[in-house]
């Protein structure tokens, strides 16, 4: 069955940005109070299912290693929850069981994504139309973040959270940190130094991976 692209607006990625990812790079950035270096896996792919094969490929392998991995980005718009729920797909079409967290408040995203009530989301988790992914909001309770954590750590492969803003991924590191994510950063680039410093608060993280934005058709 195929995936169902849910982004109309793709950022455009030329062909020598995505370079080949069968030779990953990795570049090292250290921001003010971080010493985790970035890796930079490079996209060979230049059709948006195959950004997304790539990028779920990427993120099935954090997972090894990290069971939490949080999608994390200074802005909103550098990280449009239809990349994060396209990549969720295409893992849970793969087979993965994943539990999928959604930590934006303002907006309760994935709660219009898959049309839950945001109160509804917030007190269960709740399946999804989709074999093996659930969805679950972390809307206004920090309090009770970490004991819900480390119950569904338990019982998925991985937690994939959606953190698409600097305020929202600073109010989950004393909840995750313990666990030491690995966090894909979308919009990152090395030669903004107001993006570089933002990042310098991931000192908690395993691994930091910067990722390019999806490519338009």
């Amino acid at each position: 069955e195929a995936v169902e692209l849910l982004n109309p607006d793709f950022a455009t990625v030329s062909k020598s940005t995505a370079g080949d990812a069968s030779h990953e790079q990795l570049a090292e950035f250290e921001p003010q109070h971080n010493s985790i270096p970035i890796e930079t896996p490079r996209f060979s792919s230049d059709t948006p299912q195959g950004y997304y094969r790539q990028l779920a490929a990427y993120t099935a392998k954090a997972a090894e290693t990290s069971r939490i991995v949080v999608f994390a980005a200074e802005h909103v718009r550098d990280l449009p929850v239809t990349t994060f729920v396209n990549t969720a797909i295409e893992l849970a079409q793969q087979g993965q069981k994943l539990l999928l967290v959604d930590a934006d408040q303002q907006r309760h995203a994935l709660a219009q994504v898959f049309d839950v009530p945001p109160e509804q989301l917030e007190k269960a988790v709740q399946a999804t139309a989709f074999e093996g992914l659930d969805i679950f909001g972390l809307y206004g309770r920090p309090q009770g973040m970490q004991s819900m954590i480390t119950t569904a750590v338990e019982k998925y492969v991985c937690l994939l959270i959606y953190a698409p803003s600097a305020s929202i991924r600073d109010s989950l590191a004393a909840a995750i940190g313990p666990f030491e994510p690995t966090v894909f950063v979308f919009g990152f680039d090395d030669n903004a130094p107001s993006v570089g410093s933002g990042l310098g608060t991931l000192g908690f993280c395993r691994r930091m991976i910067a990722v390019p934005p999806p490519i338009q058709t």
